[in-house]
């Protein structure tokens, strides 16, 4: 929640002299007073931070007309208005007055004090206002979430409404989730929602309070609530942010028709003294111990995601791999017999756990944070190049020196780390091969595929050719094969050479040029065996390359 600002007061009144009497009681209050005696003056410093504007009727003939002009001009239409009058009222001018727009009316006798009450009254009920449109729109926010599950209930326990992630993790419709009784139909042990409620009031904030649910099958699920205590800008407790809303207690206000508009269709379940709303964060856990935090990547077969380890086992943040299909199931197997077998190697991805969850597999990495390479190009800095190029070898290297292929090298799966370090990520289309070893399917991504994989075969060299790509990008700033079709593209990669590099980047020494256009090269033959060959030729070389990279080295 916001810190409690000052509030802000825009006094508007003929007499200067009545002006500051009045205002020098809220000045002393730490209220920030603006005076005006002209009312054009007045609407052009109102801002989102004017919290009253206190308003002289004698500043024109017609004072309701005035308290109109300031409710319908769009700069002040939302602030509170205080209309002063030093003359007496009969109830009809009152009426008048109130029926234009001021929220409230002063006439003789009043002092400064009594001002001040009225004025601190106004603002704080302004300042309510405005935090209440904030938590309308958070609200919706939240209900329109497409990952966690959400839902508004009452104390008792009744849903009121529920989003749509919810009913796909519980397994209802809507209709059927409303007419549910939470402790019986929903907790498997109805104890822990009265731990909940116990907690969160004796506590202030309870997060990541583990429960188990029924689903609509019978079958169990584990999720977590998370709920914290909400107070009102002047410090009292108004009930639960996240869980518990108690309307009911509210103060009334102009601001309780915002929070009304939210909960309008739920009215008749919130008539009674001390009827709570709560809405209540749900989270699934994946095989009983991961949170999903933020969606990744979505493909075909399989989602990707941030997330992290409840139970505490594994600290810091985590990539949660989920299998979208039983079929699926042996590709993460492979990829974690895969990422075991390289374990050790700066550049490749951390294994932390693979498990199932409803069937499918999931495997479970650490969350490698940096930026992709396809961000940091073109590179300008031949020593960030060099050290770039270096480290892709060298990774793929420790790759084939397992008789593993990665298949699917580029950009957009290389990060590049704070403090320098690139990690090779995917290892999804791995494949384990020896020396002259090929395999007949089309995989890869189109620019970065060799001409042996246009073809549908792929080989240890593939990645050679991969590397020529990559590498090319990082030296010249351009791919070498494009093309404005797929087919163009594919005819480019098997009947075209690419552009030598000098031409397109003079400053690139002419021995990182014959390395890049041997990687190239049509034919696998003609390419280097594998990335440790064609590392060990850059080190051995490219002049400048060593000492460029020598810290690298002595790691």
């Amino acid at each position: 929640m916001k810190s409690k600002r000052h509030p802000e007061i825009l006094f508007l009144h003929t007499n200067s002299a009545r002006a500051e009497e009045l205002s020098r009681p809220l000045a002393d209050d730490e209220m920030d007073v603006l005076i005006f005696s002209d009312p054009e003056a007045g609407l052009g410093s109102a801002s989102e931070e004017t919290d009253v504007i206190i308003l002289d009727l004698a500043l024109a003939e017609n004072g309701p007309e005035l308290c109109r002009k300031f409710r319908t001009d769009i700069r002040t239409r939302n602030i509170p208005l205080l209309a002063l009058s030093e003359n007496p009222l009969d109830e009809d001018s009152l009426g008048d007055i109130l029926s234009a727009g001021a929220m409230d009316v002063l006439s003789p006798p009043f002092s400064p004090p009594l001002v001040l009450a009225r004025v601190n009254n106004m603002a704080l009920i302004h300042q309510e206002e405005i935090l209440l449109k904030e938590t309308e729109s958070r609200y919706r926010r939240i209900f329109s979430s497409s990952h966690y599950g959400y839902f508004l209930s009452t104390r008792e326990g009744r849903f009121l409404e529920v989003n749509d992630a919810l009913l796909n993790i519980l397994g209802y419709s809507r209709k059927e989730a409303l007419n549910l009784k939470l402790p019986e139909d929903l907790y498997v042990n109805q104890e822990e929602r009265e731990v909940l409620q116990t907690l969160i009031e004796k506590k202030g904030f309870v997060k990541d309070f583990k429960v188990d649910f029924k689903r609509k099958d019978g079958s169990t699920i584990t999720i977590l609530l998370t709920a914290n205590l909400y107070r009102s800008l002047d410090g009292e407790t108004v009930g639960y942010e996240g869980i518990n809303i108690p309307l009911t207690d509210l103060v009334p206000s102009r601001g309780m028709r915002l929070l009304n508009r939210i909960f309008k269709p739920f009215s008749h379940f919130t008539r009674k003294k001390g009827n709570f709303l709560s809405v209540s964060r749900v989270a699934e856990l994946v095989a009983n111990q991961y949170e999903k935090l933020e969606e990744l990547s979505q493909s075909h077969f399989t989602s990707v995601w941030t997330g992290r380890d409840v139970l505490g086992f594994e600290e810091g943040l985590l990539v949660i791999k989920i299998s979208k299909s039983e079929a699926i199931n042996s590709r993460l197997l492979l990829e974690a017999k895969t990422l075991r077998k390289l374990a050790g190697h700066r550049g490749v991805p951390e294994f932390v756990n693979v498990a199932r969850h409803k069937g499918r597999t999931i495997l479970i990495t650490r969350y490698v944070e940096g930026k992709p390479l396809s961000e940091l190009l073109p590179v300008a800095n031949r020593e960030f190049q060099d050290q770039i190029a270096y480290q892709l070898m060298d990774v793929t290297a420790h790759l084939h020196a397992h008789d593993i292929v990665h298949r699917d090298i580029k950009p957009d799966n290389i990060v590049v780390r704070p403090d320098g370090i690139l990690v090779l990520l995917d290892y999804g289309i791995v494949k384990t091969m020896t020396g002259e070893e090929t395999s007949s399917t089309i995989i890869g991504t189109r620019p970065y595929m060799s001409p042996e994989q246009v073809n549908g075969e792929s080989e240890r060299r593939s990645d050679i050719w991969a590397l020529g790509v990559v590498l090319y990008e990082i030296y010249t700033g351009r791919l070498p094969f494009s093309g404005n079709t797929e087919l163009e593209l594919m005819n480019n990669i098997l009947h075209v050479e690419a552009q030598i590099p000098r031409s397109l980047n003079p400053e690139i020494r002419a021995q990182m040029e014959s390395i890049l256009i041997m990687a190239l090269r049509k034919k696998p033959a003609g390419r280097f065996m594998d990335a440790g060959q064609m590392r060990d030729e850059v080190l051995d070389k490219v002049p400048g390359f060593r000492d460029n990279v020598v810290d690298l080295l002595i790691e």
